[in-house]
């Protein structure tokens, strides 16, 4: 298993258990034994909120609108940005300097595990073609390792983002692409 704080995730299998107590289990998850022996665990950030100086210098248009959109946010805040409009924010982790990539994927991460992103196709298909933008910041860091957990989440359930595979392409085929990413 892989750890991150006292959170284990399974490489392989099941969905993050415990990593997001509030969520509800879905049918790919642990078995309920399982999950309730993680029912203790706590989510703990990677990295604390990333300070002004973690932001800078802000190289462009992009690099100013995600620190406009994301400056000073708690995971919390983060994660209701993305449930607004993942679409949209999921771009900002593109234009984020490492520390704060690996700080703010983490409520992108959580959302699209959660219930609340059932249906949201945008969301997820634009979290799996961001992957090769931000992996170079993340690779390694155990924000890598949930986000690979995240596209193995999101690339067994197609369905639950309504995602079209005429439209969406195939997001097992496109997820094994991203985290190609995550390796190099």
């Amino acid at each position: 298993p892989l750890s991150l704080g006292d959170v284990t995730l399974k490489a392989e299998g099941g969905l993050l258990p415990g990593l997001f107590p509030n969520e509800p289990p879905t049918e790919r998850e642990a078995p309920a034994s399982q999950a309730s022996d993680n029912a203790h665990r706590r989510y703990r950030p990677v990295v604390d909120v990333p300070s002004e100086a973690d932001w800078m210098p802000l190289n462009g248009l992009d690099e100013e609108y995600a620190h406009r959109h994301f400056a000073g946010l708690t995971l919390d805040e983060a994660y209701e940005l993305f449930k607004i409009d993942a679409l949209y924010y999921n771009e900002d982790l593109m234009h984020m300097p490492a520390q704060c990539c690996q700080f703010y994927v983490q409520a992108c991460c959580r959302y699209l595990v959660s219930s609340e992103s059932s249906g949201d196709c945008d969301g997820a298909s634009s979290f799996i073609s961001s992957v090769e933008m931000f992996a170079p910041g993340i690779r390694g860091t155990p924000a890598g390792e949930l986000v690979l957990e995240t596209l193995r989440h999101v690339s067994r359930n197609q369905g639950l983002y309504q995602a079209d595979p005429n439209i969406y392409g195939s997001f097992e085929a496109r997820c094994a692409r991203a985290a190609t990413w995550l390796d190099r």
